[in-house]
């Protein structure tokens, strides 16, 4: 259904659906209201609902088996408004899965089996105001401008006890943070220089080093000019 935009109002999927294929529903910019998806649904392809900009929400509630939600699954799906509520199921989120939803505010709870976060997944949602990762006990990855350009982001941002790797400008431009929290990180191995560049009112940095481990302190390098 690709680009049909003759599609139009609200799309009902079925019961029983488990999977929704590489570009499904790819530009089909007139179904509008609120998208609820299915208790079965295991896999949202690549560019399933890209460009669906009339969509207004994302009913996750029912989804009890979802895992995985592919690149750009929902890019540009800049109708969407409110939180984002994912079910905690999910593993994996893809590059560019929510990327230019500008319209989602608030808290951004992110799941507790989740273990990776793809480049640019959250890139320009600039509404958000913070991102919880207190139930991401799994969460290993965090690639490339993961939150790239997310200025609403304030105050303190605690990252996980799992946390191995930050890619470049994962929060680029989060000119509001304040406080960075790496005190579980005793994994943290890699952090790209500008990780945390542009983010100007950055001023404390918390570090707990584990007996005999230098590993979070490696995300000083990362820090940007007006902290150092």
């Amino acid at each position: 259904f690709s680009d049909c935009n003759k599609i139009t109002g609200e799309l009902k999927l079925p019961a029983g659906l488990q999977s929704i294929g590489q570009n499904a529903f790819n530009g089909c910019n007139k179904i509008t209201g609120e998208l609820k998806l299915p208790a079965g649904l295991q896999t949202i392809s690549k560019g399933a609902f890209s460009r669906c900009s009339s969509l207004t929400s994302i009913d996750f509630s029912a989804c009890t088996l979802l895992e995985i939600i592919e690149e750009e699954a929902f890019s540009s799906c800049n109708g969407l408004t409110g939180e984002l509520k994912l079910p905690d199921t999910i593993k994996s989120i893809g590059a560019s899965a929510f990327y230019n939803c500008v319209g989602l505010t608030g808290e951004l709870v992110l799941p507790a089996a989740l273990q990776s976060i793809g480049e640019a997944a959250f890139g320009w949602c600039t509404g958000l105001t913070s991102v919880n990762f207190s139930k991401s006990t799994s969460l290993q990855t965090m690639e490339a401008e993961a939150f790239f350009n997310c200025k609403g982001l304030a105050g303190e941002l605690v990252l996980p006890a799992a946390l191995q790797r930050i890619g470049n400008e994962a929060f680029y431009k989060a000119e509001n943070l304040t406080v960075l929290d790496l005190s579980a990180c005793h994994m943290l191995t890699d952090v790209d220089p500008g990780a945390f560049e542009s983010c100007t009112s950055l001023k404390t940095v918390i570090v707990s080093l584990p007996e005999g481990g230098q590993a979070p302190i490696t995300a000083l390098a990362a820090m940007p000019d007006g902290y150092k």
